[in-house]
């Protein structure tokens, strides 16, 4: 219960930092596909396909991806388990790292000097520094932790600082994986492909087809002139051959 309270604490960011790295990536995924679709298609077509398939589309996926990470949250808010190995692994590597810095430090308080008769240069002695098993000993048994509450916190808090560290990494690779991979980068081979554009309806197919408004207007109009033209310049032809043979 209490590592469950203190993980919940420690993680409260990652749902900001997760919303904020899929939005990042919707919107570079946005960014490049209205990239290439500029580049390849005239900017009335590009932008038809963008109102009615891409956006759409793009809009639909990201979606997705937030619905897969608010089950990722889900998860996450419920007791806190693993079955990874590692989380025995960094409890037993925080233990150890505990221990071996507690001996470094008595080991270093119980040095004592000895003074070594020496003959390699001579006569004479030379001082040397030795561990004293008995004070090391001693510094050791005064290490134990007697009170109760002391050492319940610090066995809750290796147990939290280990499980925070399994479930980290698993945070990052199911986001990346199930929401980013699978929601976001996946589906972008789908958007124009052979299949999803066999499923277009004959309205939607014409309404990207067609030309511009502006345009079908301008023509209505030069072809009103032409005819006015065509018209005035038969007008003018009778008139004038009408006139020669009176």
């Amino acid at each position: 219960m209490i590592i469950g309270h203190l993980f919940q604490e420690q993680s409260t960011n990652w749902e900001s930092l997760a919303r904020k790295h899929i939005d990042g990536v919707a919107s570079a995924c946005k960014r490049f596909v209205l990239a290439v679709l500029s580049s390849i298609g005239t900017p009335d077509t590009t932008e038809k396909l963008s109102i009615l398939t891409v956006l759409p589309f793009l809009k639909h996926a990201h979606s997705e991806a937030i619905t897969e990470l608010e089950r990722v949250l889900a998860d996450k808010s419920r007791h806190p388990i693993t079955y990874n190995h590692y989380f025995t692994d960094n409890i037993q590597k925080l233990h150890q790292e505990r221990l071996t810095r507690c001996l470094m430090e008595n080991a270093e308080d119980s040095m004592v000097e000895v003074s070594e008769k020496t003959f390699v240069a001579g006569p004479g002695f030379v001082e040397k520094e030795y561990i004293d098993p008995a004070a090391l000993k001693s510094a050791l048994l005064r290490t134990i932790q007697h009170d109760m509450d002391t050492f319940a916190a610090e066995q809750a808090l290796d147990a939290h600082d280990a499980f925070y560290k399994d479930e980290r990494k698993y945070y990052v690779d199911v986001i990346t994986k199930q929401a980013i991979e699978r929601q976001l980068l996946a589906p972008l081979a789908e958007i124009l492909s052979p299949r999803s554009i066999a499923g277009y309806t004959e309205e939607k197919i014409q309404s990207i087809a067609s030309e511009p408004f502006e345009i079908r207007q301008l023509r209505a109009h030069l072809e009103s002139k032409k005819k006015m033209l065509e018209e005035g310049a038969d007008a003018f032809q009778a008139a004038v051959t009408g006139g020669q043979s009176l």
